[in-house]
């Protein structure tokens, strides 16, 4: 029996395919980057409201990494040297390492319908939707129920 490229390329994008798809931990989450941190239990540890998530997300965050389920860092140099400063007065401003201006505008915190928290705002921001965990010095906006992504950030110094 003769296999075919087309036969062997087709059965190489189901294994590869199921393999990805069973990269889940006992959660049902994707299991995380190895050189980016797991925040969940550390922000488990606290008790948050929506008010306790704002004044922690207020100050600078340099985004420093995505971690995606399927690899996909194709917008990474797009989010590289950023600094996103959360106003606690619900403004935004984005701008490069430099101090370069790149936009601005409205942030809030919400509780999603399944108790988590999660932001909104004005424009959309790829980067800052998904569920918030909030650690010390670390954020994530993990979407990967919606696009298997997760953004980090670290506060800025």
């Amino acid at each position: 029996m003769k296999f075919s490229t087309l036969n062997l390329l087709v059965a190489f994008l189901c294994c590869g395919g199921l393999l990805l798809i069973s990269c889940r931990n006992d959660d049902g989450f994707p299991l995380k980057h190895p050189f980016f941190p797991d925040l969940k239990d550390c922000h488990a540890e606290s008790e948050w409201d929506s008010l306790k998530i704002t004044a922690g997300l207020s100050g600078e965050w340099r985004w420093f990494g995505r971690s995606c389920i399927f690899g996909d860092n194709s917008d990474t140099l797009t989010f590289k040297s950023r600094i996103y400063e959360f106003k606690s007065d619900g403004t935004l401003a984005i701008t490069t390492d430099d101090g370069v201006f790149i936009r601005d505008g409205e942030w809030k915190v919400f509780r999603s319908s399944d108790g988590n928290f999660e932001m909104e705002g004005t424009p959309f921001l790829s980067e800052t939707t998904g569920l918030i965990k909030l650690c010390e010095n670390d954020v994530s906006f993990d979407k990967t129920q919606i696009d298997d992504c997760i953004h980090y950030y670290s506060r800025k110094e």
